[in-house]
């Protein structure tokens, strides 16, 4: 019993050492901007049905399942040791087979709490890492930073005219992510019409757009 409590910590212990390493290694990717990487994270995503929190959230969920199989299986080994030490009548091998199991479980059961509570902490920190960007980031410092804005067309009247709809997007700071938005959006009513325009702030972005809406004027640079 000893010797196969010593080979279950051990294949635990490197399963929960990889599986934290995956946890913490997922939201980095070699990208320019943060920006840059969340748009690519969203194109990839957006197509398998999946948000990028998500993937955290699922590979968290898991490692904490199996946090929580592995509690259970310490406390059954808790109570089978204090069975047997409460059976040994006075036998020591018996008495001596019981209390080891019964130390290796507690002490088993302790590190997993630890490990669970570990695992929620980073997961949590990760979590809120890929929803709030840190304001260090230089391609999201506010709401007003000239990233850049794209307008998506989405619908028009029967003779063509541009009417409701429209999408302004801030935060995209590229023109091909303008483009891969405004044409390759289930959607869209109207593909191939869209307008990026570099270094707007997001203030100038929505006036434009209420602008567009008020007077159906054009889109001004």
């Amino acid at each position: 019993m000893i010797l196969f409590m010593k080979k279950f910590f051990l294949i635990f212990f490197v399963s929960i050492f990889l599986g934290g390493s995956l946890l913490c290694v997922l939201p980095v990717e070699a990208k320019k901007t943060l920006s840059d990487a969340n748009s690519a994270l969203s194109t990839v995503s957006g197509k398998t049905g999946i948000t990028e929190g998500e993937v955290t959230s699922i590979v968290g969920n898991v490692i904490k399942g199996i946090l929580l199989i592995s509690g259970l299986i310490f406390f059954v080994l808790m109570v089978y040791a204090g069975l047997v030490w409460m059976t040994a009548q006075g036998k020591d091998e018996q008495v001596e087979k019981g209390r080891k199991t019964l130390i290796a479980a507690t002490i088993g059961l302790v590190i997993i709490t630890g490990s669970y509570a570990l695992t929620i902490f980073v997961q949590n920190i990760l979590q809120a890492n890929s929803t709030t960007p840190g304001a260090d980031v230089p391609d999201t410092a506010g709401d007003d930073s000239p990233l850049g804005c794209c307008y998506d067309w989405a619908a028009a009247t029967q003779a063509g005219e541009l009417t409701g709809g429209i999408k302004a997007n801030r935060g995209i700071v590229t023109r091909l992510q303008c483009e891969l938005m405004g044409t390759d959006n289930p959607s869209d009513l109207i593909n191939d019409k869209w307008e990026f325009y570099e270094g707007w702030d997001a203030k100038k972005c929505d006036e434009n757009l209420s602008r567009w809406y008020r007077d159906n004027k054009p889109i001004e640079e």
